[in-house]
């Protein structure tokens, strides 16, 4: 509620003072304070509306310092003072944007927007949007976004741009980088890549999921490249790979690589197996061959879109986490959380042997 008081008490007087300070002809911000995933889903709008500006998740800038189609980044941590806002919301304001984007539309970012005072402000209304924050944001124009609604599609439709496969695409880093240090070998015939966890409950599936993944890995004579943060290394030690999958290749990849690396390892896969992680649209959007394991996430609003990822949703199981509204905990086990079927096992399996098949043939447009 101090947004709406504060932001409504500056705005005329930032108003007047645009008489003086015009704004920038074509000049466009983009303000998406989401983690990685969400923020590779913002990817598509960002090239369409190229150069633009953004304000950003600390996370995020490995990646966005890479990305030539950004030209200038804020960063906003969660923990922020309203001072340091407030500073924030002056230097967007001085820049004169013509355009603003709000993809993730709380109280502290739509404050910003508002104290921008840009031409247009575009913003998606959302089943988590508090009155108070429709309140701070009159004006603004709305997408309305549902559950059942594809969340890319409509950050898009904030611009008017129709969602194609073409402008669906999404991209990590542009160009993508190569990084000096290398974890690939690439006399590895059949390269799979893997996340275990996001450090999140409700993104970490049953050992017992892993351990039959592995073992199906095993019997193509995969070499597995685990990668994610040095504090997931409890999972992959439990699952001691070396003793109960001898004829398994494993390369520990666990805090040895930056962010803005992993998308080139990534892109050297010619498989990769992960929850719904940012790691995972990370694989989408470098057109990786991927097996995306839902479980309590909701498809239906986001999920990989690539013609090579197989994604696999809970059958019989309710999502409980949604772009907009994710918890960290819940109650519930991971084999609750991470059912698979009969059916789904057998399509994973298909899967595993053609992508094996192809690399091993060569016939893989990543081949390197």
């Amino acid at each position: 509620m101090n947004y709406l008081i504060l932001g409504w008490l500056c705005w005329p007087l930032l108003r007047l003072l645009r008489l003086v300070m015009p704004v920038q002809r074509g000049k466009r911000l983009i303000i998406q304070t989401a983690k990685m995933g969400d923020w590779i889903n913002t990817t598509p709008l960002i090239r369409a509306l190229a150069p633009v500006d953004v304000v950003a998740d600390p996370m995020n800038l490995p990646l966005i310092h890479h990305d030539q189609f950004i030209h200038h980044c804020e960063s906003l941590p969660a923990r922020t003072s309203l001072r340091q806002k407030l500073h924030l919301a002056w230097r967007l304001f001085r820049q004169g944007y013509e355009d603003i984007y709000v993809l993730m539309p709380s109280a502290p970012n739509t404050f910003l927007a508002r104290l921008a005072c840009a031409h247009h402000t575009h913003t998606l209304d959302t089943y988590r949007t508090r009155q108070y924050v429709r309140w701070l944001g009159a004006g603004f124009h709305r997408v309305h976004h549902q559950r059942q609604q594809l969340v890319l599609d409509d950050y898009l439709k904030l611009a008017a741009i129709p969602a194609t496969a073409s402008t669906r695409q999404k991209h990590a880093t542009s160009p993508l980088y190569v990084p000096a240090t290398k974890l690939v070998e690439h006399h590895h015939r059949f390269r799979v890549g893997v996340s275990l966890t996001a450090g999140n409950a409700l993104k970490t599936m049953p050992h017992s999921h892993w351990l039959r993944l592995l073992q199906l890995l095993e019997q193509q004579q995969a070499t597995v490249y685990v990668f994610g943060l040095e504090n997931e290394r409890r999972w992959l030690e439990q699952l001691d790979i070396p003793a109960r999958f001898p004829d398994l290749t494993l390369v520990d990849g666990l805090g040895k690589l930056k962010l803005e690396e992993l998308p080139w390892h990534i892109s050297q896969m010619h498989l990769y197996l992960s929850t719904d992680t940012g790691n995972s649209y990370m694989a989408d959007a470098c057109s990786i061959a991927l097996i995306n394991f839902l479980g309590p996430c909701h498809g239906a609003e986001q999920r990989p879109l690539g013609e090579l990822a197989l994604v696999l949703g809970s059958e019989g199981q309710e999502p409980l986490s949604f772009v907009f509204q994710a918890p960290y905990k819940t109650n519930l086990t991971p084999e609750q959380l991470y059912p698979l079927s009969h059916q789904q096992w057998q399509r994973i399996e298909a899967f595993i042997q053609r992508q094996a098949s192809a690399a091993r043939s060569g016939d893989h447009y990543n081949a390197v």
